[in-house]
């Protein structure tokens, strides 16, 4: 029951967010939601594994393989093993909105820790919403913590905090 809820909430961030997050340890199902999510997707979108030497050597050129790929959702998994991918999705994200693409682009994967979180401060706000996977003390089995964690909290105060005041620009948004 809580699989299926998980999976009917992240579908629901991927029509409001031209990005979605779904943080956790490793080792809790991340990627397993994620394909189970992606069976419902169409066009079936593309999977990178950022672990795996020549799916990061894909993205060599990131802006166009995003572009050769605009119609369909990217996976990334394991995003935090690449923090400059996140400057590159904050210029896709903002052209693909301008173009009339506004939600459903990337699913993103990554350990829910600080540097993941310092990492994707620097796409400024607004252009990802986050789901925290994780299992707490009293769960045995792998199931999502439906709360918002610490990690989110904060996470969403940085994306906020970036929209609003950017760094690179003094003047709002």
């Amino acid at each position: 029951m809580i699989a299926r809820d998980t999976r009917i909430e992240i579908l629901r961030l991927l029509e409001e967010f031209p990005a979605v997050g779904i943080l956790g340890p490793r080792q809790i199902g991340k990627t397993t939601l994620a394909f189970q999510i992606a069976k419902t997707i169409s066009p079936e979108p593309i999977y990178l594994d950022l672990e795996s030497p020549s799916d990061v050597a894909q993205l060599s050129e990131p802006e166009l393989y995003f572009e050769k790929y605009a119609d369909r959702t990217i996976m990334l998994d394991e995003i935090q093993r690449t923090p400059e991918i996140f400057a590159v999705l904050q210029g896709v994200i903002d052209k693909r909105r301008r173009a009339g693409k506004r939600t459903g682009q990337f699913l993103i994967l990554g350990a829910a820790s600080l540097d993941l979180l310092q990492q994707s401060s620097e796409s400024r706000a607004g252009r990802i919403a986050t789901h925290d996977f994780r299992v707490s003390k009293q769960q045995k089995s792998k199931q999502p913590n439906l709360t918002i964690s610490g990690y989110e909290a904060v996470f969403r105060k940085v994306f906020l905090r970036e929209m609003i005041y950017p760094v690179s620009n003094s003047a709002k948004i």
